[in-house]
C-alpha cells in the first residue's frame, strides 16, 4: 500500500484544496501500427481507496491481464472517463506530438465548461492549451499522479484490443505481440509483406530502406 500512497499524494494536494484532477495520458505514441489512444480519467476525491483500485500504477509495470482487471475498475469507479483515437492516417498527415494534445485539450474544454474546480494534467511535457483555465504538465506522470496512472492504463488497454483486432485483419506482422511497435520481427515483417494501410508511413519507411 506504500506505493500506492506515494501515487495518491499528487491527486491529494488537488482534492484538499477543492478541486478535481482530469489525468491525461496516451498509449501508442510511438508505435509503426495503429492508431494513439488518448485517455482522460476524472476520480471523485477518495476517502478510503476501493480495495480494486489499490494496483493502479503506470501500465507498462502492469501484466496485460492485470491491465484489463483494473480496466474494468476504473471504469466502475471514476467519475468520468474519455478515450479520443487518433487515426493513423492522421498522424502520417500531421505531428503526432501534437496530435496527442490537441485530441486532449478537445475534450478538456467540452468537460471544464461544467466544472469550475478543474485541474487537467498531461502526462509529458508541456500542458494543455487552457488559456485561463488550470492546466498542467507532469513529467513521468503516470508514476507520480493516480489518476494519470489510471488514464495509462485505459489508453494502454485501448491500444491493445486494437491490436488484436488488426493482428486477425493482417496476419504475418504479429500485431498481438509487438502491439504496433517497431520490433525486429515487425520490420523483418514489413520488408516481407509491405505497408498496410494501418501503418504510420513516416515511420517505417526508414526500416524498409525508402524514402
Amino acid at each position: 500500500m506504500g506505493k500506492q500512497v506515494s501515487l495518491l499524494e499528487y491527486d491529494k494536494k488537488i482534492w484538499d484544496a477543492g478541486g478535481l484532477l482530469f489525468g491525461f495520458d496516451e498509449a501508442g505514441y510511438g508505435c509503426f501500427a495503429g492508431s494513439m489512444f488518448i485517455a482522460g480519467v476524472i476520480f471523485e476525491p477518495f476517502e478510503i481507496l476501493p480495495p480494486e483500485l489499490v494496483d493502479v500504477k503506470d501500465s507498462k509495470k502492469l501484466s496485460e491481464k492485470k491491465r484489463y482487471e483494473l480496466d474494468v475498475a476504473i471504469r466502475k469507479h471514476a467519475k468520468h472517463i474519455c478515450t479520443i483515437e487518433v487515426l493513423p492516417k492522421e498522424i502520417n498527415n500531421g505531428n503526432v506530438y501534437w496530435l496527442r494534445y490537441a485530441g486532449a485539450t478537445t475534450e478538456a474544454k467540452k468537460i471544464a465548461q461544467d466544472h469550475a474546480n478543474l485541474t487537467m494534467v498531461f502526462d509529458g511535457n508541456r500542458a494543455l492549451d487552457l488559456p485561463g483555465a488550470d492546466s498542467r504538465f507532469l513529467i513521468k506522470g503516470d508514476n507520480k499522479s493516480f489518476s494519470i496512472a489510471a488514464a495509462s492504463i485505459i489508453a494502454k488497454c485501448c491500444k491493445d484490443r486494437e491490436m488484436r483486432f488488426l493482428n486477425n485483419k493482417y496476419p504475418g506482422y504479429g500485431f498481438d505481440k509487438n502491439k504496433g511497435y517497431g520490433t525486429k520481427e515487425h520490420q523483418e515483417a514489413l520488408l516481407k509483406h509491405g505497408l498496410t494501410e494501418v501503418h504510420r508511413t513516416g515511420y517505417c519507411k526508414k526500416y524498409m530502406g525508402t524514402t
